[in-house]
């Protein structure tokens, strides 16, 4: 099932090329960012607009791994300052460079060999892409309005950060929307119905500190203290409830590790448990000129996961997680130059989007 909507479009007065100030209550104010997440990860559907017009009509992006590259690319223009942000203060939204990361990488998993031919034939399709499809969704629809909030108002942000709340949406548009895309009815109340959380409290609680520190070592320290606990947001209150307690990703996890062991020649439909630094998925493909270019080895712009961690448990997969967002840091410090160019690519693929037919169950397995 994929979703279409329309969206409305009000008149605030009737002087031609002329502004009227609106006051939004709170929980109006975040529809407006709600609404933002959706379309950005839509295509424009129906009639053509007329000139001069704005389109109000879209349809959510069938193809998960253009959807994934999508949220990549706003995560990486939000830590870039490139969404109504303040190119003075890049740094400051330090989690979104590493989720451009990251969410490239599920773009890779879903290109790869054995969950792509489900396009088509459903019986060769991990069940499990269904769940990952669902995590890189709705943790895109929690953390991205947060980060658009602040950006555009950090007063608003404080004022109104205890106010967001699904069953507060009260605009009928947004409202039909939210609760007809894919898996919301089972992932909106797990993952806390977009609330506020202490993490997110306290992650946006350093980004003045982190604006205005002049020394870097103060400001790094800040900055890496902001993305763990954005990495708890995502990793324990919105993908571990929605994803990895589901059964099908925790079987079908295991079965993987259970057949690689069993049979190595798995190993080529199975993808690697690593996050590369780069808009790439495979470190070896990295062209050593741009790596000389930057002084880097090639080993140091990939994290694996270590032996034996467990990526369906919350506390194994923390231990990756904390070594990947190390080495991220790492490289953030030493090869900011590096990082920010590659970050930039990732943001060109805003309106990534695929094309052809994909079975019917390919955004609802329902």
């Amino acid at each position: 099932m994929t979703t279409g909507s329309d969206f409305v479009t009000v008149t605030t007065n009737d002087i031609e090329n002329s502004c009227f100030k609106v006051q939004c209550n709170c929980a109006e104010w975040w529809q407006i960012y709600q609404q933002r997440a959706y379309v950005r990860l839509s295509n424009p559907s129906g009639k053509a607009p007329a000139p001069g017009s704005i389109t109000t009509q879209y349809r959510l992006e069938d193809f998960y791994e253009h959807r994934a590259k999508r949220i990549a690319a706003t995560y990486a223009q939000i830590y870039l300052e490139q969404e109504g942000g303040d190119p003075k203060k890049r740094g400051r939204f330090y989690w979104m460079g590493l989720g451009a990361f990251a969410s490239k990488t599920v773009a890779g998993i879903f290109s790869n060999w054995g969950v792509t031919v489900g396009h088509n034939l459903p019986a060769f399709r991990f069940k499990s892409a269904h769940v990952l499809a669902k995590g890189n969704l709705w943790l895109f629809m929690d953390i991205a309005p947060w980060h658009w909030g602040y950006a555009n108002d950090p007063d608003s942000f404080n004022k109104c950060k205890g106010e967001r709340s699904s069953d507060k949406f009260t605009v009928p548009a947004v409202k039909k929307t939210m609760m007809a895309l894919p898996w919301a009815d089972e992932a909106l109340g797990p993952m806390g119905k977009l609330k506020l959380t202490k993490e997110v409290e306290d992650a946006f609680a350093l980004v003045p500190t982190i604006e205005a520190a002049t020394r870097p070592p103060a400001k790094q320290k800040d900055q890496f203290t902001h993305l763990m606990a954005i990495a708890k947001q995502e990793q324990k209150n919105v993908l571990q409830e929605i994803c990895w307690n589901d059964p099908v990703l925790r079987e079908e996890t295991a079965s993987m590790r259970r057949l690689e062991k069993a049979d190595p020649s798995w190993i080529n439909l199975i993808p690697d448990t690593k996050l590369v630094f780069h808009h790439g998925m495979d470190e070896d493909k990295i062209p050593q000129k741009l790596l000389d270019t930057h002084d880097l080895r090639r080993d140091e712009v990939v994290s694996y996961a270590q032996a034996g961690v467990l990526v369906e448990n919350y506390d194994s997969r923390m231990e990756w997680i904390v070594e990947a967002a190390r080495k991220y840091h790492a490289l953030m410090i030493k090869k900011l130059t590096y990082m920010e160019d590659e970050l930039r690519v990732i943001a060109g693929w805003a309106n990534s989007r695929g094309y052809g037919r994909v079975t019917s169950d390919s955004n609802d397995p329902k």
